[in-house]
C-alpha cells in the first residue's frame, strides 16, 4: 500500500504518544485478506494489536478494485480463512476495547456533546482522549464540553452521567 514507514517506526510514535499520555487512545484502519496475506503476515498484524491495545479498529475484508495491481493478484488464502481471521481480530479487539475503557470506570472525563443518538436518544460525543462516550442529556447540552463520571463501559462505547454542580444562593 505504499506506506513510507514501517513497524518499528509506528510502535516508536505509539510509544512517544504513550508516555506523554498513557490514557492517550489510539484508532486504526485495518483490512484483513490482501491476496497476498499469509497467515505469518496475519500473525504479525495480530501483534501489533497486542503491542498498541487500539481503543477501536475500523476493520474491513479486503475487496478488489478495478484497474488497481492488487485486483490481478491471486489470492494465496481462502475465503473461509479470510473470514475466520477476521471474526478472530474483531474477538480479540472487542475485549482489548473493553479492557482499555474500564479503566475509565468511575472516573470524570470531559465530553464533547456532538449530537443525539438516534437508537438510544443518549447524548453522543467523543472525550478528550478520543473515547465514544454517551450520556443522558438535553438537546442544550449538545456542542457542550461537559464533564461525566462514567458509569459503565461496553465494547468501543463509555456510558456515564453528566456531573452537573448544585449551585446555592448565598
Amino acid at each position: 500500500m505504499n506506506r513510507r514507514y514501517n513497524v518499528e517506526k509506528y510502535l516508536e510514535i505509539i510509544d512517544y504518544a504513550r508516555q506523554k499520555s498513557p490514557d492517550f487512545g489510539f484508532s486504526s484502519d485495518l483490512i484483513v485478506g490482501f491476496p497476498t496475506e499469509t497467515d505469518e503476515d496475519f500473525e504479525a498484524t495480530m501483534r501489533v494489536i497486542e503491542y498498541v491495545k487500539y481503543d477501536n479498529l475500523y476493520t474491513f475484508i479486503y475487496s478488489p478494485r478495478t484497474g488497481t495491481k492488487a485486483a490481478e493478484m491471486e489470492f494465496v488464502s481462502t475465503q473461509e480463512q479470510i473470514a475466520a481471521r477476521m471474526e478472530r481480530l474483531l474477538k480479540r479487539q472487542r475485549e482489548i476495547s473493553e479492557e482499555f475503557n474500564k479503566r475509565f470506570l468511575g472516573n470524570r472525563v470531559r465530553f464533547l456533546a456532538e449530537k443525539r443518538n438516534p437508537e438510544t436518544g443518549l447524548l453522543l460525543g467523543k472525550t478528550r482522549e478520543g473515547l465514544v462516550l454517551e450520556a443522558q442529556g438535553t438537546p442544550a447540552d449538545i456542542g457542550r464540553l461537559l464533564d461525566v463520571t462514567v458509569t459503565a463501559v461496553r465494547n468501543w462505547s463509555l456510558f456515564g452521567e453528566i456531573v452537573r454542580e448544585e449551585r446555592h444562593a448565598e
